[in-house]
């Protein structure tokens, strides 16, 4: 374990911990740079994944149509979903992918896929290339439960036979006590937050002292709604990155002004 280093941000506050509740490996790479900004990381992961450990088939309308097409919508549903798929379901299709980390997924198992150009990576920017590129026909979200609804009606409306399979399942965890002490014992907190559910997850689940911690700091979150909720959390100072990624979150927090 570091001893506690402080690092300045900005003129107004020093911090010593940084609070990832990222889940694994995401939140192992983004650890270790914080690491070697010179914060002490308490890893508390809120969710761990598992496949549904159901295999993935074709309907009627996938096999009667001469345009089919599997959209990824996350690196997690390339991890669970290639498994997943039945034997000649990649046959004759198009692969689509939500954005570049997703696309990276894919060309490590050697696919080729569709990727809306930049520099957004979102639904809309994917339907629109979608729409530009592939003529109408069925499509096949491989998700989480729940996790794609803008997608799939963006394709529906667009003319597609749309169905959603998710390939895996998300656990809620309990903060670990040993994460949590370290927590407790932090000077100041930065804390960095990725996800709605586990923000709100976490701060209900954390002692009294590491959620006044957390309140006290400064909170690093990946939208503006998740900026709301932390506000809701009573985290006073909160920051919002540019995207989704570990790089955005680490650029955001040396444009907050870290120094050693």
């Amino acid at each position: 374990m570091l001893h506690s280093v402080r690092v300045r941000i900005g003129s107004y506050m020093v911090y010593t911990h940084a609070l990832v509740s990222r889940p694994r490996p995401q939140g192992d790479e983004l650890a270790g740079w914080l690491e070697a900004a010179h914060l002490e990381p308490v890893h508390l992961p809120v969710f761990r994944f598992e496949a549904v450990d159901e295999p993935v088939s074709g309907d009627r309308a996938w096999r009667e149509s001469s345009s089919r097409l599997l959209v990824f919508t996350s690196p997690r549903a390339v991890h669970f979903g290639l498994p997943a798929l039945e034997g000649r379901m990649l046959w004759g299709s198009r692969l689509a992918s939500i954005g570049p980390a997703t696309t990276r997924a894919l060309s490590g198992a050697g696919l080729d896929c569709l990727q809306a150009p930049g520099p957004d990576f979102d639904s809309e920017a994917l339907l629109d290339f979608i729409q530009d590129t592939l003529e109408p026909g069925a499509a096949l979200l491989l998700t989480a439960p729940g996790g794609r609804e803008a997608l799939r009606k963006g394709l529906v409306a667009r003319g597609w036979a749309v169905r959603e399979v998710p390939v895996y399942r998300r656990l809620l965890l309990d903060p670990e006590p040993k994460e949590v002490g370290r927590l407790e014992a932090a000077e100041r907190v930065l804390s960095v937050w990725t996800s709605g559910t586990a923000l709100e997850h976490l701060m209900e689940r954390l002692s009294d002292k590491a959620r006044r911690l957390v309140r006290q700091g400064t909170a690093i979150v990946i939208s503006e709604r998740l900026a709301d909720l932390a506000r809701e959390q009573g985290i006073g100072d909160v920051q919002v990155t540019e995207g989704p990624g570990n790089g955005d979150i680490l650029k955001c927090f040396h444009l907050l002004g870290a120094r050693e």
